[in-house]
């Protein structure tokens, strides 16, 4: 076994994309229990396909990866690592349903990932499904606070503004936040922008679903949010 899979390396190293090569280690390596030397084989094999830009053939060996790793007693570190790598290829190929399942996969197992949970937030926005960014948003919010982290619920929904200021969801859920932190004239400005740059887009709906929010927030010139309410066309 160690002769031949030396041999093997050796044809390898020589030839890198030798498919036959590799996978006859890779089988070696998984019938003789050192299967994260084998995961270690797909992971370079995929990296190869990615740098020739041969992405479908790429994301194939992962999934072939990934499933070595679930079905055997691998490190299963590994498992966040080869999602993150099919995500990433997902989202070049704008295949964003499939980017969000595996983003899905991963949310499960570190639930504690900023990036993941906007990765997810983002797409679920850009695909159309603000109930379930809304939803997503929520309870990465939750859960931050429930585990003594709501410092950072602040900068996590600045970034998002910053990054995606196209999605009204994400302004309305940082004005929120602060609201709920006492920054009232902060909120109410937040809110105030919005409102105005989707009353300039058309988005008139939009735009007195934010003036309302302003509302419940009880600012001083309530009035004024009052009648400009009533003036926004139906």
């Amino acid at each position: 076994m160690v002769q031949a899979s030396k041999l093997l390396r050796r044809v390898i190293q020589m030839s890198p994309m030798d498919l036959s090569a590799r996978t006859r280690l890779i089988d070696q390596l998984v019938s003789h229990g050192q299967v994260d030397e084998a995961i270690n084989e797909y992971l370079e094999l995929a990296e190869l396909y990615y740098r020739l830009a041969e992405l479908d053939m790429a994301r194939k060996t992962y999934t072939t990866a990934l499933r070595v790793v679930q079905q055997t007693n691998a490190d299963h570190s590994w498992n966040i690592h080869i999602l993150q790598r099919m995500a990433d290829i997902d989202m070049q190929r704008l295949d964003w349903k499939q980017a969000l399942r595996v983003y899905e996969q991963i949310r499960t197992l570190r639930p504690d990932d900023p990036g993941i949970r906007k990765q997810l937030v983002e797409l679920y926005a850009r695909m159309g499904q603000q109930q379930q960014a809304t939803a997503e948003l929520e309870s990465f919010l939750t859960y931050l606070d429930s585990n003594g982290r709501a410092k950072e619920a602040l900068p996590f929904l600045e970034d998002l503004v910053k990054e995606y200021d196209e999605q009204p969801l994400f302004g309305r859920a940082l004005a929120e936040q602060l609201y709920r932190m006492g920054r009232t004239d902060e909120a109410v400005s937040q809110l105030d922008a919005l409102g105005d740059a989707l009353l300039q887009t058309g988005k008139n709906k939009e735009a007195a679903e934010v003036i309302s929010q302003i509302l419940l927030m009880n600012p001083p010139n309530a009035q004024q949010y009052r009648d400009l309410l009533t003036q926004i066309p139906k």
